[in-house]
């Protein structure tokens, strides 16, 4: 029988393997932040599938992004080839998805429900919903929304979500939140929990300590009866890096797990990514959030770190922009590498991290002056760079389900029209009648019938005379984006599946996959969750902006806390701490004051 033995991988160390081999129905593993979480889930469920080579059992893996699932699926595949079709690695609200897609009728849903990705999309079913009914539209829908999400996180009532979720009942919709609810109850069906249980013999939760309440009650639902895991279950997290109890995220539900169901209790503390210095830094932080164990360093490489004061913000972004240039230029640095160590790196290789986004604007200016590559992390807009590549997108989405009011909406907004009659022919008209060559240009793709067409349609279409050359040259990387989607997504499913509602489906999960660009990563610290890089700098340390001035109970200022560990522990060799010293503000230059975290890794 093939063995783990047989693949080229590092060897475990005794505390990884014993939570690899452990055969516990409940298994809780505590990672701190470099301990090799990711090998340790991924040989995890190697074993599993080996052991099992001639079974048919499926291992579900849950994720926290999009991106996490697909490197774990791509290091799977490059090691067990075909047995790694056998693994199904999603986020959890993926997974869900897929559960109502499947499944949804059973609890009343369409056959394929409306799911509402957009803010503009929902604003506009509820307050249509509420002008049906004669009720007045309550002040800022879009702030309403947000705070029922939170609520529904949380697993709360409050004021007006019932209308909401009534809302959406009514016009067989779903929003991220329902699809977890949804799913829930659907797993309460007896008849749809045994055929779904039956698909699986093992469970991971990767990033446990991001769970929120909706998510726990799901997963409790799919692989539990009364009080006993009928599915063997694997958490992996860290509580230290629990950087998003914003979106209702409770460190806690881990705890919660372990007592509920006596799971067994494994915890990695070797850092096989920092260097010492970065090590005895991050355990420094660590210590500070009430975790006394040391996070030794697993590499003799004594790493660097770098903390500066710079007297402006635009000073801060210039003197960041000149280290990047510096490690691009002559590499690492020596003496933050072990012994025969390589020190050439990537612009890949190296972030820069902020506390929020606005942060980043003075590291973006000063990259751009000295012409070095970055990239800002993605959103599903950026995916596409043209209007007429995001009516194309539409359009896939309407030859799914034309019965959606999402996509006229969104259609709508691109074309600038009221799609008031919510039909392909006005959808035709719509785009025909365009001030838009490019746009009436992909009018066809509307009377195309096979989603095999749609590549071929694009890569042969003729542009139209007159369209600029960046414009040109801009659908043409959408036209590859396409291209490069239908590729992935061909060869990852059945011919049967080969459908415009799954593939409109791939797309939507590519839109919150991998970074857009080459270049120097410029990313907010909750962005960054789960990467790792040889060098990275984070800006801002000043008390206001990190932590930041909104958080003045002991609970936010944890959290806080949570999310500096989560920022010194990305990079492996090289860290630059700054701040400036003067801040310009709507009141005028201000003098700051030094994070109070760096104190903490100053010594």
């Amino acid at each position: 029988m093939t063995t783990t033995d047989d693949f080229n991988e590092p060897v475990l160390s005794p505390e990884q393997q014993a939570a690899v081999d452990s055969n516990a129905r409940a298994l809780v593993v505590v990672a701190s932040a470099g301990s090799g979480k990711t090998e340790v889930v991924a040989r995890r469920i190697q074993r599993l599938l080996l052991e099992d080579s001639g079974g048919h059992g499926r291992v579900l893996a849950l994720t926290y992004t999009v991106k996490a699932a697909d490197e774990l699926r791509a290091r799977l595949d490059s090691r067990l080839g075909a047995l790694a079709r056998r693994v199904d690695s999603e986020t959890i609200h993926g997974f869900a998805h897929s559960l109502l897609r499947a499944h949804g009728t059973r609890i009343g849903l369409p056959l394929e429900p409306e799911l509402l990705a957009r803010d503009e999309d929902r604003v506009e079913l509820f307050r249509s919903w509420l002008g049906d009914r004669g009720d007045a539209e309550p002040e800022d829908l879009k702030n309403l929304l947000m705070g029922f999400d939170l609520a529904r996180a949380k697993g709360e009532r409050t004021d007006g979500l019932d209308d909401w979720l009534q809302a959406l009942d009514d016009n067989g919709a779903l929003d991220y939140p329902a699809l977890l609810t949804r799913a829930t109850e659907l797993l309460t069906v007896s008849s749809a929990r045994r055929q779904i249980r039956r698909l699986y013999t093992s469970i991971v939760v990767d990033e446990a300590q991001n769970l929120t309440k909706a998510q726990y009650d799901l997963l409790t639902e799919l692989v539990s009866d009364q009080g006993e895991v009928v599915i063997p279950t694997m958490l992996v997290g860290d509580d230290k890096q629990s950087i998003v109890s914003f979106a209702g995220a409770d460190p806690r539900l881990i705890g919660v797990f372990t007592e509920a169901f006596v799971a067994e209790h494994h915890e990695l503390h070797s850092n096989f990514r920092s260097a010492t210095v970065l090590a005895t830094a991050s355990s420094k932080v660590a210590a500070a959030l009430g975790h006394a164990v040391s996070e030794e360093a697993a590499f003799a490489a004594p790493g660097r770190i770098d903390i500066e004061a710079l007297a402006t913000e635009a000073k801060e972004g210039e003197r960041v922009a000149a280290w990047v240039e510096g490690l691009l230029e002559s590499g690492l640095p020596e003496g933050a590498l072990g012994t025969g160590e390589n020190n050439s790196l990537h612009a890949e290789d190296i972030a820069v991290l902020s506390r929020s986004a606005a942060g980043l604007r003075f590291v973006a200016s000063a990259l751009a002056e000295r012409e070095i590559p970055f990239a800002l992390s993605s959103t599903p807009n950026e995916w596409l760079t043209t209007v007429a590549g995001r009516v194309v997108l539409e359009a896939v989405s309407l030859k799914a389900a034309p019965d959606h009011h999402s996509t006229y909406w969104e259609l709508g907004r691109l074309l600038g029209v009221d799609l008031a009659e919510e039909s392909t022919d006005a959808v035709r008209d719509a785009v025909f009648a365009s001030d838009d060559k490019l746009i009436r240009a992909v009018a066809g793709v509307v009377d195309l019938t096979d989603v095999a067409e749609l590549v071929p349609f694009l890569q042969g279409m003729e542009l139209p005379t007159g369209v600029a050359d960046a414009e040109a040259a801009n659908w043409q990387t959408d036209v590859l984006q396409f291209s490069t989607s239908w590729a992935q997504f061909d060869g990852l499913t059945a011919r049967s599946d080969l459908t415009w509602g799954n593939f409109k489906l791939h797309c939507s999960r590519a839109q919150r996959g991998d970074d857009l660009a080459s270049g120097v990563r410029l990313l907010t610290v909750h962005k960054s969750q789960g990467r790792e890089y040889a060098a990275v700098g984070v800006v801002g340390l000043n008390d206001g902006q990190f932590p930041d001035f909104r958080a003045t109970s002991d609970s936010a200022l944890r959290d806080e806390l949570r999310t500096f560990y989560v920022a010194i522990t990305r990079p492996r060799r090289v860290l630059l701490l700054t701040r400036a010293t003067v801040r310009d503000t709507r009141y005028g230059p201000r003098t700051t004051q030094p994070s109070r975290f760096l104190s903490l890794v100053s010594s």
